[in-house]
């Protein structure tokens, strides 16, 4: 009898256990199907609060004028600084501010000049202190040369043709040349030509924000018709106790006056440097033509100033001639091969050329540039194998799998899609 009964009694707690396991299941479910539904209210919740953020924080971001890639800017006035520049003073078409900057950085242009296939793309350095509600440029009108491919066609629509009204397309501001504003050391600025631009910029700023560094100015350029700023830094030297300002003429005119409008006559040289400072220990700011940047840069080294407070401007024929960076040594790099996808040649890197796009150019391979120093990014080209190095201390700001022709040195062989 207990026998019998006991295999009903296992069925029955079986039978009991498995009601239990599908009344627990259906709760779970329940339950699981509600948490489900809550999260996913919670995480759509989420994602509104991601996005109302992320439309708040564009909004602010372009409040205080930030950008990327090119904006579209109006010219708002222009004054004739002499008879070869022009300043031009630029704001934004869309009404919004625009970014701060610092002192001597530069921005990059595209202009839409008649008769041309394409815009042309320029650096120019800013020409203002930051802080004000528009841009300030000044463009000299630049001789043409043959080793200067398109050169003085900006700069001559500049000074010709460009009208109040006109619109250009401008990028934010850039640049590592600029006022080291962390230091207290005294400044000696060198300019030559239009490479006086950046240095008002950063002699503005100091007034402005009363810093009391001293600021030696030397100023080299050929006579009074090409002296730019010539009464506002006059102006600025008088009101300013640590402003200091030499005009040097390397060809002055008969109605030019020595102790009025120039102190001395030649060039800025290191003899010069040297007889006017009471020693080295200065910041060094150089920016001006190839010729003055490169004996001035050298000519600092040599006299043992240490090249972390030597501090240069990079645009194109402005460059200082910097010593190429190698793996291993120049034998390796003068027998690279640079290959060029749309002629599918492959050409023996010589080690006069400056640059791949110098290269591509003398082997009739078009790449387009602008700044030519690595500062526009114009000249960004896919490297499709291979690797390239820089000069030294040049930072580059460069997609990923590209390289900037216009500065770039293959580091063995290489590969290029142009």
């Amino acid at each position: 009898m207990t026998e019998s009964i006991l295999p009903l009694l296992g069925v029955a707690l079986c039978a009991t256990a498995l009601l239990q396991l599908l009344l627990w299941s259906g709760q779970s479910l329940t339950q699981w199907s509600h948490t489900r539904k809550q999260f996913e209210i919670s995480r759509e919740a989420l994602r509104k609060q991601i996005e109302a953020f992320q439309s708040e924080h564009a909004e602010a971001t372009e409040e205080i004028g930030q950008w990327n890639g090119y904006r579209e800017f109006v010219v708002d006035e222009l004054f004739r600084e002499t008879k070869l520049s022009t300043s031009v003073y630029l704001k934004p078409v869309d009404g919004k501010s625009i970014v701060g900057f610092r002192p001597g950085q530069h921005m990059t242009f595209k202009f839409d000049i008649p008769g041309q296939s394409k815009p042309l793309v320029r650096c120019y350095s800013l020409s203002a202190r930051p802080g004000d509600d528009r841009y300030r440029i000044t463009v000299k009108t630049m001789r043409r040369s043959n080793s200067e491919a398109g050169s003085g066609k900006v700069s001559t629509f500049v000074n010709q043709s460009l009208m109040i009204g006109d619109r250009i397309q401008v990028k934010a501001p850039t640049g590592h040349f600029f006022l080291d504003e962390g230091s207290t050391a005294p400044i000696v600025l060198l300019a030559g030509g239009i490479g006086i631009t950046p240095m008002v910029s950063m002699i503005d700023h100091i007034v402005h924000t009363k810093s009391e560094r001293t600021v030696i100015l030397m100023y080299g350029c050929r006579n009074s018709e090409e002296h730019t700023f010539k009464d506002h830094l006059k102006e600025v030297s008088e009101r300013n106790a640590n402003i200091h300002v030499i005009n040097v003429y390397s060809q002055p005119l008969a109605q030019d006056q020595e102790g009025v409008d120039f102190q001395l006559t030649g060039l800025i040289s290191l003899d010069l440097v040297e007889q006017l400072l009471p020693n080295n220990h200065f910041q060094f700011y150089l920016c001006g033509p190839p010729p003055f940047m490169n004996a001035i840069s050298a000519s600092l080294i040599e006299w043992q100033v240490p090249e972390s407070r030597i501090f240069s401007e990079a645009f194109g024929p402005a460059s200082v001639k910097r010593a190429k960076t190698r793996s291993d040594d120049d034998s390796a790099a003068s027998t690279a091969r640079v290959q060029f996808t749309s002629t599918q040649e492959s050409i023996c890197w010589d080690n006069q050329f400056e640059s791949l796009l110098e290269l591509a150019e003398a082997n009739g391979i078009v790449v387009d540039s602008g700044c030519r120093a690595g500062s526009c990014g114009t000249c960004q080209t896919a490297l499709l194998r291979g690797r390239v190095q820089y000069p030294n201390g040049m930072q580059v700001d460069c997609d990923s799998g590209q390289c900037l022709t216009c500065i770039a040195l293959p580091d063995g062989d290489v590969e290029l899609d142009a």
